[in-house]
Protein backbone atom coordinates (compact mmCIF):
# COMPACT_ATOMS: atom_id res chain seq x y z
CA UNK A 1 0.00 0.00 0.00
CA UNK A 2 1.40 3.29 -0.86
CA UNK A 3 1.46 6.26 1.09
CA UNK A 4 -1.15 7.84 -0.73
CA UNK A 5 -3.61 5.01 -0.17
CA UNK A 6 -2.64 5.18 3.73
CA UNK A 7 -3.46 8.52 4.63
CA UNK A 8 -6.90 8.81 3.35
CA UNK A 9 -8.00 5.39 5.00
CA UNK A 10 -6.12 6.31 8.26
CA UNK A 11 -8.00 9.46 8.33
CA UNK A 12 -11.01 8.20 7.84
CA UNK A 13 -10.19 5.14 10.45
CA UNK A 14 -9.24 7.49 12.84
CA UNK A 15 -12.16 10.01 12.32
CA UNK A 16 -14.55 6.51 13.04
CA UNK A 17 -12.27 5.72 15.93
CA UNK A 18 -13.54 9.18 17.71
CA UNK A 19 -17.03 8.85 16.46
CA UNK A 20 -16.96 11.92 14.73
CA UNK A 21 -19.18 12.70 11.02
CA UNK A 22 -16.80 14.28 8.20
CA UNK A 23 -18.95 17.35 9.30
CA UNK A 24 -18.05 17.15 12.99
CA UNK A 25 -13.97 16.52 12.02
CA UNK A 26 -13.91 19.18 9.27
CA UNK A 27 -15.51 21.95 11.63
CA UNK A 28 -12.60 21.51 14.32
CA UNK A 29 -9.89 21.40 11.68
CA UNK A 30 -9.71 25.37 11.68
CA UNK A 31 -6.59 26.55 10.08
CA UNK A 32 -5.35 30.61 8.75
CA UNK A 33 -7.42 30.17 5.68
CA UNK A 34 -10.60 28.11 7.45
CA UNK A 35 -11.11 29.51 10.59
CA UNK A 36 -14.58 28.28 10.43
CA UNK A 37 -13.16 24.95 9.88
CA UNK A 38 -12.29 23.34 6.64
CA UNK A 39 -15.46 22.60 3.75
CA UNK A 40 -16.77 18.55 4.36
CA UNK A 41 -15.80 18.05 1.08
CA UNK A 42 -12.17 18.78 0.93
CA UNK A 43 -12.48 16.06 4.06
CA UNK A 44 -14.11 13.85 1.69
CA UNK A 45 -11.76 14.45 -0.95
CA UNK A 46 -9.14 13.74 1.51
CA UNK A 47 -10.40 10.19 2.54
CA UNK A 48 -11.25 9.37 -0.72
CA UNK A 49 -7.62 10.28 -2.24
CA UNK A 50 -8.84 13.17 -4.32
CA UNK A 51 -7.15 15.65 -2.21
CA UNK A 52 -3.82 16.11 -0.45
CA UNK A 53 -4.16 18.65 2.51
CA UNK A 54 -1.22 21.16 2.93
CA UNK A 55 1.20 21.10 5.58
CA UNK A 56 -1.00 23.63 8.25
CA UNK A 57 -4.13 21.39 7.70
CA UNK A 58 -2.09 17.85 8.16
CA UNK A 59 -0.39 19.46 11.03
CA UNK A 60 -3.91 20.10 12.41
CA UNK A 61 -5.62 17.27 11.46
CA UNK A 62 -3.10 15.25 13.34
CA UNK A 63 -3.53 17.46 16.26
CA UNK A 64 -7.27 16.95 16.36
CA UNK A 65 -7.06 13.07 15.79
CA UNK A 66 -4.58 12.74 18.84
CA UNK A 67 -1.92 11.54 16.27
CA UNK A 68 1.04 12.37 14.48
CA UNK A 69 1.39 13.52 10.85
CA UNK A 70 3.87 10.79 10.18
CA UNK A 71 0.88 7.97 10.93
CA UNK A 72 -1.59 9.94 8.71
CA UNK A 73 1.07 10.03 5.86
CA UNK A 74 2.49 6.26 6.00
CA UNK A 75 5.94 7.06 6.75
CA UNK A 76 5.18 5.19 10.28
CA UNK A 77 2.72 2.50 11.66
CA UNK A 78 2.76 4.16 15.34
CA UNK A 79 -0.61 6.08 15.74
CA UNK A 80 1.17 7.46 19.00
CA UNK A 81 1.21 11.80 18.56
CA UNK A 82 4.46 13.13 18.46
CA UNK A 83 5.94 13.62 21.37
CA UNK A 84 6.65 16.83 22.93
CA UNK A 85 10.17 18.61 23.69
CA UNK A 86 10.98 18.23 27.25
CA UNK A 87 13.89 20.66 26.65
CA UNK A 88 12.46 23.60 29.15
CA UNK A 89 14.35 26.10 27.59
CA UNK A 90 12.97 25.28 24.27
CA UNK A 91 9.44 25.11 25.60
CA UNK A 92 9.63 28.18 27.86
CA UNK A 93 11.09 30.22 24.70
CA UNK A 94 8.21 28.80 22.49
CA UNK A 95 5.20 29.51 24.35
CA UNK A 96 3.02 31.97 25.93
CA UNK A 97 2.77 31.27 29.29
CA UNK A 98 0.60 32.58 32.04
CA UNK A 99 0.04 32.36 36.10
CA UNK A 100 -3.69 32.40 36.90
CA UNK A 101 -4.32 34.26 33.57
CA UNK A 102 -1.43 36.88 33.89
CA UNK A 103 0.83 36.57 31.49
CA UNK A 104 4.71 36.00 32.15
CA UNK A 105 6.76 38.30 30.57
CA UNK A 106 9.44 37.83 28.29
CA UNK A 107 11.92 38.53 31.77
CA UNK A 108 9.75 36.82 33.59
CA UNK A 109 10.52 33.73 31.28
CA UNK A 110 14.97 34.86 31.55
CA UNK A 111 14.52 34.95 35.20
CA UNK A 112 12.37 31.00 35.07
CA UNK A 113 15.01 29.69 32.41
CA UNK A 114 18.24 30.73 34.88
CA UNK A 115 16.47 29.66 37.87
CA UNK A 116 16.30 26.19 36.16
CA UNK A 117 19.86 26.33 35.19
CA UNK A 118 20.88 26.72 37.88
CA UNK A 119 18.62 23.84 39.67
CA UNK A 120 20.42 21.62 36.78
CA UNK A 121 23.96 22.44 36.69
CA UNK A 122 24.57 22.08 40.49
CA UNK A 123 26.19 19.16 41.09
CA UNK A 124 24.81 18.67 44.08
CA UNK A 125 21.02 19.65 43.53
CA UNK A 126 19.66 16.38 45.41
CA UNK A 127 16.63 16.83 47.87
CA UNK A 128 18.67 15.72 50.70
CA UNK A 129 21.86 18.64 50.32
CA UNK A 130 20.46 21.44 52.06
CA UNK A 131 23.60 23.49 51.13
CA UNK A 132 23.28 23.52 47.98
CA UNK A 133 19.09 24.61 48.40
CA UNK A 134 20.38 27.19 50.50
CA UNK A 135 23.16 28.55 47.91
CA UNK A 136 20.38 29.00 45.53
CA UNK A 137 17.89 29.93 47.79
CA UNK A 138 20.73 32.96 48.44
CA UNK A 139 21.04 33.54 44.22
CA UNK A 140 17.02 33.47 44.31
CA UNK A 141 15.22 34.61 46.94
CA UNK A 142 11.66 33.52 47.64
CA UNK A 143 10.41 37.21 47.91
CA UNK A 144 11.88 37.96 44.54
CA UNK A 145 10.72 34.82 43.14
CA UNK A 146 7.10 35.72 44.04
CA UNK A 147 7.33 38.85 42.64
CA UNK A 148 9.04 37.70 39.12
CA UNK A 149 12.16 39.81 39.27
CA UNK A 150 15.61 39.15 40.42
CA UNK A 151 17.29 40.93 43.41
Amino acid sequence: MSHDDKFGERLKALREKYRLRQADLALLVKTNNYPDGIPKSTLAGYENGFRRPNFATLVKLSEVLNTSADYLIGATDDPSPAKPTKDLRKLLQSNDFHIDGKVLTNENLKFAIEFLEKLAVNPNNDNNNDNANDEIAEEFPVDSIKNGEKC
